[in-house]
Protein backbone atom coordinates (compact mmCIF):
# COMPACT_ATOMS: atom_id res chain seq x y z
CA UNK A 1 0.00 0.00 0.00
CA UNK A 2 2.44 2.29 1.19
CA UNK A 3 4.81 1.12 -2.18
CA UNK A 4 2.00 2.35 -4.20
CA UNK A 5 1.17 5.74 -3.00
CA UNK A 6 5.13 6.36 -3.66
CA UNK A 7 4.73 5.02 -7.18
CA UNK A 8 1.92 7.58 -7.58
CA UNK A 9 3.87 10.23 -6.04
CA UNK A 10 6.64 9.62 -8.23
CA UNK A 11 4.67 9.15 -11.15
CA UNK A 12 2.70 12.81 -10.46
CA UNK A 13 6.15 14.69 -9.54
CA UNK A 14 7.77 13.37 -12.92
CA UNK A 15 4.35 14.78 -14.76
CA UNK A 16 4.36 18.28 -12.75
CA UNK A 17 8.20 18.21 -13.71
CA UNK A 18 7.52 17.72 -17.52
CA UNK A 19 4.94 20.20 -17.32
CA UNK A 20 6.76 22.60 -16.13
CA UNK A 21 9.52 22.21 -18.53
CA UNK A 22 7.02 22.96 -21.58
CA UNK A 23 5.56 25.58 -20.21
CA UNK A 24 9.03 27.05 -20.26
CA UNK A 25 9.66 26.32 -23.48
CA UNK A 26 7.55 28.96 -24.40
CA UNK A 27 9.41 31.71 -22.26
CA UNK A 28 12.44 33.88 -23.53
CA UNK A 29 15.13 36.07 -21.88
CA UNK A 30 14.84 39.55 -21.28
CA UNK A 31 16.24 40.20 -24.70
CA UNK A 32 14.49 37.54 -26.69
CA UNK A 33 11.09 38.83 -25.09
CA UNK A 34 13.09 42.06 -26.55
CA UNK A 35 13.28 40.94 -29.97
CA UNK A 36 9.60 39.22 -30.19
CA UNK A 37 8.60 42.61 -29.52
CA UNK A 38 10.48 44.47 -32.01
CA UNK A 39 10.24 41.58 -34.81
CA UNK A 40 6.09 42.10 -34.41
CA UNK A 41 6.36 45.81 -34.49
CA UNK A 42 7.99 45.20 -38.24
CA UNK A 43 5.81 42.69 -39.33
CA UNK A 44 3.04 45.07 -38.38
CA UNK A 45 4.91 47.69 -40.45
CA UNK A 46 5.60 45.28 -43.46
CA UNK A 47 9.58 45.38 -42.80
CA UNK A 48 9.11 41.55 -42.79
CA UNK A 49 13.62 41.22 -43.57
CA UNK A 50 13.99 42.87 -39.99
CA UNK A 51 11.07 40.97 -38.79
CA UNK A 52 12.38 37.68 -39.93
CA UNK A 53 15.55 38.03 -38.70
CA UNK A 54 14.44 39.23 -35.29
CA UNK A 55 12.25 36.32 -35.04
CA UNK A 56 15.28 33.38 -36.03
CA UNK A 57 17.18 35.22 -33.15
CA UNK A 58 14.38 34.38 -31.10
CA UNK A 59 14.47 30.39 -32.44
CA UNK A 60 17.71 30.43 -32.07
CA UNK A 61 17.31 31.36 -28.23
CA UNK A 62 14.02 29.49 -27.70
CA UNK A 63 13.53 26.96 -31.23
CA UNK A 64 10.06 25.97 -29.12
CA UNK A 65 8.49 29.58 -29.43
CA UNK A 66 5.53 29.25 -31.55
CA UNK A 67 4.66 33.05 -31.97
CA UNK A 68 8.23 32.91 -34.29
CA UNK A 69 7.05 30.10 -35.52
CA UNK A 70 3.89 30.70 -36.69
CA UNK A 71 5.17 34.48 -38.15
CA UNK A 72 8.02 33.13 -39.77
CA UNK A 73 5.91 30.85 -41.55
CA UNK A 74 3.66 33.86 -42.31
CA UNK A 75 6.51 35.73 -43.85
CA UNK A 76 7.63 33.01 -45.61
CA UNK A 77 4.35 32.28 -47.41
CA UNK A 78 3.03 35.47 -48.35
CA UNK A 79 5.90 38.05 -49.04
CA UNK A 80 8.71 35.73 -49.96
CA UNK A 81 6.29 32.86 -51.83
CA UNK A 82 8.90 30.11 -50.61
CA UNK A 83 5.93 27.20 -49.62
CA UNK A 84 8.19 24.98 -48.90
CA UNK A 85 10.05 26.91 -46.25
CA UNK A 86 7.07 27.79 -44.70
CA UNK A 87 5.50 24.35 -44.72
CA UNK A 88 8.39 23.39 -42.41
CA UNK A 89 7.84 26.28 -39.87
CA UNK A 90 4.25 25.78 -39.79
CA UNK A 91 4.81 22.09 -39.28
CA UNK A 92 6.77 22.76 -36.37
CA UNK A 93 4.71 25.36 -35.24
CA UNK A 94 1.83 22.33 -34.93
CA UNK A 95 3.94 20.12 -33.29
CA UNK A 96 4.56 22.35 -30.63
CA UNK A 97 0.46 23.74 -30.46
CA UNK A 98 -0.18 19.82 -30.29
CA UNK A 99 2.63 19.14 -27.69
CA UNK A 100 1.12 21.68 -25.65
CA UNK A 101 -2.33 21.09 -25.91
CA UNK A 102 -1.30 17.45 -25.22
CA UNK A 103 0.16 17.95 -22.20
CA UNK A 104 -2.93 19.88 -20.86
CA UNK A 105 -5.33 16.53 -21.50
CA UNK A 106 -2.61 14.30 -19.52
CA UNK A 107 -2.33 17.18 -16.59
CA UNK A 108 -6.25 17.46 -16.20
CA UNK A 109 -6.50 13.69 -15.90
CA UNK A 110 -4.33 14.20 -12.59
CA UNK A 111 -4.69 18.02 -11.27
CA UNK A 112 -7.84 19.82 -12.48
CA UNK A 113 -6.48 23.03 -11.36
CA UNK A 114 -2.98 22.72 -12.19
CA UNK A 115 -4.42 21.93 -15.60
CA UNK A 116 -6.96 25.07 -15.71
CA UNK A 117 -3.62 27.39 -14.86
CA UNK A 118 -1.93 25.78 -17.17
CA UNK A 119 -4.64 26.19 -20.18
CA UNK A 120 -5.13 29.43 -19.12
CA UNK A 121 -1.31 31.17 -19.09
CA UNK A 122 -0.05 28.80 -22.18
CA UNK A 123 -3.08 27.94 -24.38
CA UNK A 124 -5.48 30.58 -24.26
CA UNK A 125 -3.52 33.55 -23.86
CA UNK A 126 -2.03 32.84 -27.37
CA UNK A 127 -5.32 31.11 -28.43
CA UNK A 128 -3.47 28.26 -29.47
CA UNK A 129 -6.82 25.99 -29.28
CA UNK A 130 -8.44 28.16 -31.79
CA UNK A 131 -5.59 28.47 -34.25
CA UNK A 132 -4.98 25.01 -34.34
CA UNK A 133 -7.31 24.74 -37.31
CA UNK A 134 -6.08 27.53 -39.43
CA UNK A 135 -2.98 26.59 -39.01
CA UNK A 136 -3.33 22.92 -40.53
CA UNK A 137 -5.33 25.04 -43.18
CA UNK A 138 -1.87 27.33 -44.17
CA UNK A 139 0.14 24.12 -43.78
CA UNK A 140 -1.88 22.57 -46.40
CA UNK A 141 -2.36 25.77 -48.77
CA UNK A 142 1.53 25.82 -48.85
CA UNK A 143 1.49 21.84 -50.69
CA UNK A 144 -1.27 22.86 -52.82
CA UNK A 145 0.63 26.40 -53.89
CA UNK A 146 3.71 23.80 -54.30
CA UNK A 147 1.54 21.12 -56.88
CA UNK A 148 0.06 23.78 -58.74
CA UNK A 149 4.13 25.75 -59.14
CA UNK A 150 5.23 22.33 -60.27
CA UNK A 151 1.95 22.02 -62.58
CA UNK A 152 3.07 25.49 -64.67
CA UNK A 153 6.72 24.20 -64.90
CA UNK A 154 5.14 20.90 -66.24
CA UNK A 155 2.90 23.14 -69.16
CA UNK A 156 6.20 25.41 -69.89
CA UNK A 157 8.04 22.29 -70.13
CA UNK A 158 10.65 23.32 -67.25
CA UNK A 159 10.90 19.72 -66.72
CA UNK A 160 13.64 20.06 -64.43
CA UNK A 161 12.23 22.22 -61.96
CA UNK A 162 8.99 20.78 -62.37
CA UNK A 163 10.58 17.69 -60.79
CA UNK A 164 12.92 19.33 -58.32
CA UNK A 165 9.29 21.06 -56.99
CA UNK A 166 7.51 17.22 -57.09
CA UNK A 167 10.60 15.99 -55.03
CA UNK A 168 10.25 18.47 -52.36
CA UNK A 169 6.15 17.91 -52.58
CA UNK A 170 7.04 13.98 -52.27
CA UNK A 171 9.42 14.98 -49.08
CA UNK A 172 6.49 16.92 -47.55
CA UNK A 173 3.72 14.50 -48.22
CA UNK A 174 5.04 10.95 -48.84
CA UNK A 175 1.39 9.41 -49.00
Amino acid sequence: MKSNKNIMLAGLFVLLFTVSLSAASQDLTVQGNKNLRSANMHLSGKRYDKALSLYKEVLEENPHNIVALQNIAAIYYDDKMQYDVSYDYYTKALTEIRSLLNEYEELKKTDAKAAKKFYKKNIKEYKYDKSLDNIEKLQRSCWIKLFNKGQEYFKQEAYDEALANYENLLVMAPD
